[in-house]
């Protein structure tokens, strides 16, 4: 209690006070006030709150252009999957090529940014899994390479 009888929310801290000989001869006592800590504690959870608030439509957005993109990305990805596979000149079928692996490429990273959205808005965890890190480098450095 304060000195106006208020109450007060506080952490009490005893310590006994001994002499030379080990024997008791009184305590300390000490209080410390929490409404410090409990007000900037409610306000940082409040500051979380609207993180996660203000967070939200931005997940919602990157899911929803990811998908966006995806469509008309898959149709380029089956369209030039068939050309591929036609008599074309030689350059017209490198040109091609090129279109189906960078529309490969696109839509792994527009995979990416999805479950990107999604791990953000708590709706999918990452996994930890073992992976050949070279096998992987090396895929990548091979496609972003010129061909012919």
């Amino acid at each position: 209690m304060r000195a106006d009888w208020t109450r007060l929310a506080g952490l009490l801290t005893v310590r006994l006070l001994r002499d030379a000989r080990d024997d008791v001869i009184g305590f300390l006592a000490m209080i410390a006030g929490l409404t410090e800590r409990r007000r900037m504690e409610d306000e940082r959870r409040q500051r979380s709150a609207q993180a996660e608030a203000a967070s939200r439509p931005m997940a919602t957005f990157l899911a929803h252009m990811s998908h966006e993109l995806r469509t008309p990305l898959n149709a380029v990805r089956g369209l030039s999957h068939l050309l591929v596979q036609m008599n074309l000149p030689e350059r017209a079928h490198d040109f091609v090529r090129h279109v189906e692996q960078a529309g490969e490429q696109l839509l792994v990273l527009v995979s990416d940014v999805l479950d990107l959205s999604r791990i953000e808005a708590g709706e999918i965890y990452p996994e930890h899994a073992p992976f050949a890190l070279g096998r992987c480098a090396r895929g990548g450095v091979r496609a972003g390479a010129p061909q012919g």
